[in-house]
């Protein structure tokens, strides 16, 4: 295994140098698991840590600093990525100026976040990775994700890597709510016409429902839904216009109305019967102990292992209790982590990237503000999962984020709009 290792590293470096593109293939595919065929974090642990991943931010991080500095680029990107290397920087040093765990557990404990990396990466090289290559790698994805929940439903046939037990979990969800996204942008360009929309709408929203994420499920179909009536260019308040988001939002009522699973799902969070709200709170009893006496500036990033755990954490109740960190649970995480200031300066960075968004006015500017809506369902998903500290949120945001930033002057985008390419 050894061998497959080096050659896995060997592979992922040199394609990292001399071909971009092929790279950025690699490393999405890496963090699917290789479509459920080939599990890297499985299959390359040495000393109990999964080397898989944290092998390829590494190769990510040793080439950008080889390359050239940043200071080279503009400033919209390197406000956003610096900001993203101080809040890793602060979370590996943050700890150990507390004395609350060594630098080795610091740094593995860190690993998660690497992933920020891959938009250094993307951002060094973005004259060789256009974005409608990025839109061409991640539309197929999502729908393969969403048709191996599909198939595993109907039949029990799905790739080997994704079935644990009786349990069935393709990687990552929020890549198959990014596809729909960039889907919604190509009806929108009518790059492609209503009835395929409608086909791999009803895909991609099937893979949601089935992967059992019900907060990215609701803010994606919401956003997408909605913003079908105002996007289409500049919003004009026609009688017709005005007509169509009636009916819209009539028929929006209806469901909710009339849908016994979506009115049983409302009901019980409003009523805070919910099974995911309920158990939250009750396993987040001692993160929020912690949180009161560190409520400014966190405690960074927290080995599992690190003498800290034992002030606060009973190790004998579940896996959900057992560390710092929480992935489902973003708020708490974060403030686990960097405390308020950390989060209002989380929120400021991903704040940033929406403005940058929103207040485009080159001829991308659909692409822009679909992006722009893309990550900002992230704000209301993090109540429930982690996407600002976790690589399943990470990845998929700073692909949104790079397309956004790089789209302000239009250079290297090569989205024509009746074409991927």
């Amino acid at each position: 295994m050894i061998i497959v290792f080096l050659f896995y590293v060997a592979l992922a470096l040199g394609l990292s140098i001399s071909c971009p593109r092929y790279f950025v293939v690699f490393y999405i595919l890496a963090t699917t698991k290789f479509l459920g065929f080939f599990d890297p974090e499985a299959a390359f642990v040495f000393q109990g840590l999964g080397l898989g991943m944290p092998s390829l931010n590494l190769i990510v991080f040793v080439v950008v600093l080889f390359r050239g500095r940043l200071r080279r680029v503009s400033k919209n990107y390197r406000i956003f990525a610096y900001g993203l290397i101080g809040l890793l920087v602060y979370g590996i040093l943050r700890p150990m100026a507390l004395g609350v765990e060594t630098w080795q557990q610091a740094i593995i404990a860190s690993k998660e976040f690497w992933t920020i990396g891959f938009f250094l990466y993307l951002v060094k090289f973005r004259r060789k990775i256009p974005i409608g290559y990025l839109l061409k790698i991640i539309v197929p994805i999502g729908l393969y994700l969403s048709t191996t929940y599909l198939m595993y439903q109907l039949i029990g046939l799905a790739p080997p890597v994704y079935i644990s037990g009786d349990i069935f979990r393709a990687y990552y969800p929020t890549y198959i709510s990014l596809a729909w996204f960039f889907t919604f942008y190509f009806f929108l360009i009518k790059n492609i016409r209503i009835v395929r929309f409608l086909i791999y709408t009803s895909i991609f929203s099937i893979g949601l429902i089935l992967a059992g994420h019900s907060s990215i499920t609701i803010t994606s179909i919401s956003l997408i839904g909605f913003s079908i009536f105002f996007l289409r260019g500049k919003v004009k308040y026609t009688l017709y216009r005005v007509l169509r988001l009636t009916i819209g939002i009539l028929t929006l009522v209806l469901l909710t109305l009339f849908s016994e699973t979506i009115n049983n799902f409302v009901s019980d969070v409003l009523s805070r019967k919910d099974t995911a709200i309920s158990s939250r709170e009750n396993y987040n009893v001692f993160r929020w102990e912690a949180i009161r006496d560190k409520p400014y500036l966190g405690y960074g990033f927290i080995h599992k292992n690190a003498p800290i755990n034992e002030k606060y954490i009973d190790l004998s109740t579940n896996r959900f209790t057992e560390r710092f960190e929480v992935i489902d649970s973003g708020y708490v995480d974060v403030l686990i982590k960097y405390g308020i200031f950390g989060l209002l300066f989380v929120i400021f960075l991903w704040l940033f990237i929406i403005k940058k968004a929103f207040s485009n006015k080159t001829s991308s500017q659909l692409l822009a503000r679909v992006c722009g809506l893309f990550i900002l369902q992230y704000f209301l998903i993090n109540y429930t999962w982690s996407v600002f500290t976790y690589s399943h949120g990470l990845i998929p945001g700073v692909i949104v984020a790079f397309v956004i930033v790089v789209i302000q002057k239009e250079n290297g985008l090569r989205l024509k709009k009746n074409s991927y390419e």
